[in-house]
């Protein structure tokens, strides 16, 4: 773990997991849990296939999806709240997923990135570290209204990375138009838990 007080920049290395994230918003007291999941809860294993692949996902056929596609899926969720939880540190940040773009280091992997130096975002996500995501609809602490968020899994189903689904800036629960719709179309697509296969972006 590294915090480079020049640059603002602070990155976190979670089993299997790596990401960074800039700009801290608040901070939890305890790291987030692992649910376990319900016997009804549906599922689905979607196999990464290369980043040209046409193909299309849909749960009743069968046909198979890729990393890239549900991330670029998750990019009309619009405002929201990356969150990394180390367990022993909490580091969150609000933006958007727009302007995403992938980058391979030699020697370590393709990465997932969102940085944004005017809001002081500076996000990465190694892809091959990646084996699946929760999708989960929960109830506010705060108020009475609903919230969504996607949980990213590594190997070992611990969660590496989170985003949550942000309202309005200044409200509570009020989210923008077209956000909850985005969020259950990542639903009914991909159901409430999905696993991918890695070895595309082995190294």
């Amino acid at each position: 773990m590294a915090f480079t007080a020049s640059t603002l920049t602070w990155s976190a290395v979670v089993p299997n997991v790596v990401v960074s994230v800039a700009q801290s918003h608040r901070l939890c007291a305890k790291p987030v849990k692992l649910a376990k999941l319900s016997v009804g809860r549906q599922s689905r294993v979607v196999p990464i296939r290369a980043s040209n692949s046409t193909d299309t996902f849909d749960a009743d056929t069968g046909a198979t999806a890729n990393l890239k596609e549900f991330l670029s899926d998750l990019k009309n969720v619009g405002r929201v709240r990356l969150i990394v939880n180390t367990g022993m540190g909490v580091l969150e940040s609000v933006t958007t997923l727009e302007g995403l773009f992938y980058h391979t280091l030699p020697g370590k992997g393709e990465y997932a990135n969102v940085i944004k130096a005017e809001e002081n975002v500076d996000f990465h996500l190694l892809l091959s570290s990646v084996s699946g995501a929760r999708l989960v609809t929960g109830k506010s602490m705060r108020g009475d209204f609903p919230t969504y968020t996607i949980r990213f899994l590594n190997a070992e189903k611990e969660v590496g990375a989170s985003v949550f689904v942000m309202w309005k800036p200044g409200t509570m629960g009020d989210y923008d138009n077209g956000q909850v719709d985005a969020y259950q179309s990542l639903v009914s697509k991909y159901a409430e838990e999905v696993s991918f296969a890695t070895t595309e972006y082995d190294i």
